[in-house]
């Protein structure tokens, strides 16, 4: 019986928000929603929750990394150009990529690192220059697969993501690397204390966002066969989904395990889209309401969690007096 309370209140909110919000919109939309459309959305979360787990190792140290979107842009531009004149086919695409993405990851770590400046704005900086990089190389025309490549299916994508998911949740909860993020995370003047060097773990963190990028990127290529270039910090789009799927995995997921939160996160964010589309609401307009429905989940998290302090302070002032 304690097995099962342990269970539900670790998985039960995070697997209820998604299932609820989808059965509301087959009784608001019926006959646009119904159960046809869950393989769609399933297999439409897959690539946000990818990223999400790198952006995850970011936002849990405290970096705020807007170059996530640029690395993707120009690890898929670069990786799949090589792979093509190189003849290697999409596991080449996939290891050429997500090598890139790595690369130009602790390039940004790197820049960090030796500057001492906000995350914030080294990640903004680097953006600029991948972005303007991607569109200056192999002539500025992105890259487009060959159309006898055979373009990743369901199956594909779901062995992916697995892997993915797997490898997210050894790095963040089985690793070293892992704890001294979630250290640093927690409290980084007592992770300072302890002898952990901060920049070093920030910079980790970094590096990770980006190999996780080159997953990404490697999935949005391989599941499209396309890639053009973006500019005007076009490419930070692609990290605002990503983070948004962090905001809500961390709200409706408590005790539960972060990685599922975040996959769980990015199918509520489907179905917030689902929704706006059913609704015939202008595409311009989505990234506003679904900013705001990410401010609620934010803002859910911030009373709980500061009701749960202030219980434990109670509490510990209680014990004290005694």
């Amino acid at each position: 019986m304690k097995t099962v309370k342990s269970i539900a209140s670790k998985y039960g909110l995070m697997l209820l928000v998604p299932i609820v919000g989808f059965l509301v919109l087959c009784i608001a939309f019926q006959g646009t929603v119904s159960m046809k459309n869950v393989p769609s959305l399933l297999k439409q979360a897959v690539a946000p929750a990818i990223l999400g787990w790198g952006v995850l190792f970011n936002m849990k140290v405290g970096n705020w990394d807007f170059s996530v979107g640029s690395v993707v842009l120009l690890s898929a531009i670069v990786g799949g150009n090589l792979a093509i004149i190189l003849g290697l086919g999409m596991p080449g695409m996939m290891v050429l990529c997500i090598l890139v993405a790595l690369i130009a990851g602790a390039v940004v770590g790197l820049v960090y690192y030796l500057l001492k400046i906000p995350t914030i704005i080294t990640s903004i900086g680097i953006l600029l220059i991948y972005e303007s990089i991607s569109a200056y190389v192999f002539n500025g025309s992105g890259v487009y697969l060959p159309s006898d490549w055979k373009l990743f299916n369901s199956i594909s994508l779901m062995i992916i993501a697995i892997v993915a998911a797997v490898a997210a949740h050894l790095l963040f909860y089985k690793s070293k690397i892992g704890y001294n993020v979630r250290a640093v995370g927690n409290n980084a003047v007592v992770a300072a204390a302890n002898g952990l060097d901060v920049y070093k773990v920030k910079v980790i963190a970094i590096a990770l966002a980006g190999l996780f990028a080159g997953v990404y990127a490697s999935v949005s290529l391989g599941s499209s066969g396309v890639q053009k270039i973006v500019g005007s910090m076009g490419s930070m789009g692609t990290c605002f989904d990503a983070m948004m799927c962090v905001f809500v995995g961390m709200s409706i997921t408590r005790k539960g395990n972060l990685i599922a939160g975040i996959y769980c996160g990015s199918l509520v964010m489907q179905l917030v889209k689902l929704c706006l589309m059913a609704l015939g609401f202008p595409s311009e307009y989505n990234s506003i309401v679904i900013s705001i429905f990410v401010l609620f989940f934010m803002s859910l998290d911030a009373c709980t969690n500061g009701t749960s302090v202030r219980r434990k302070a109670s509490t510990q002032k209680i014990k004290t007096s005694a």
